[in-house]
């Protein structure tokens, strides 16, 4: 998936139901007793099993919040995008051990990504690395160092360089 994870609803639904859970045991907690489904132990009757039964629960929460913020921080980060890109690399291309490079013509838009790009050249020709570089294009948004003197709306120049992955054995 080009967007390096998909959101499960799992990963949302675990975080609530114990904060949830969470809930209910602090206002337990705050009236002197927990809820029954856990032996209605009071604080003030069994003060050691009421404070294991506490941490124990607090650990769980926060070891299960870490997990969420970990899930949550790869559906928001994305892989690399050379990593993404690696997968429109052209089969052609591929199977000759061949890398390439293509020039795009693409208009800037507001949030300096490109659009409405065509091929202006493609080097090795017929290889495919001209609608390779299309594809490519729909994720690119240009870097910093790039944006200087171009503003949105401008037609630039995009050059996509094909180098072959690297194989680790």
């Amino acid at each position: 998936m080009l967007g390096g994870g998909s959101l499960d609803y799992r990963l949302f639904a675990l975080p609530i139901v114990i904060g949830l859970f969470s809930w209910s045991l602090w206002r337990a907690f705050t009236r002197g007793e927990l809820p029954p489904r856990v032996g209605g132990i009071r604080k003030t009757e069994a003060p050691i099993k009421f404070w294991v039964v506490v941490s124990v629960y607090g650990l769980a929460v926060a070891v299960w919040a870490a997990a969420g913020v970990l899930g949550i921080y790869r559906v928001f980060h994305p892989r690399p995008l050379a990593e993404r890109i690696a997968s429109y690399y052209p089969v052609a291309a591929v199977r000759q051990k061949v890398g390439g490079h293509a020039v795009l013509n693409c208009a800037v838009t507001s949030g300096y990504g490109v659009k409405d790009c065509h091929v202006v050249s493609e080097s090795p020709p017929a290889m495919g690395f001209g609608p390779a570089a299309l594809q490519i294009s729909k994720l690119v948004t240009l870097p910093d160092r790039d944006r200087v003197g171009v503003h949105p709306g401008q037609v630039i120049n995009l050059p996509i360089r094909f180098k072959l992955p690297v194989r680790k054995s």
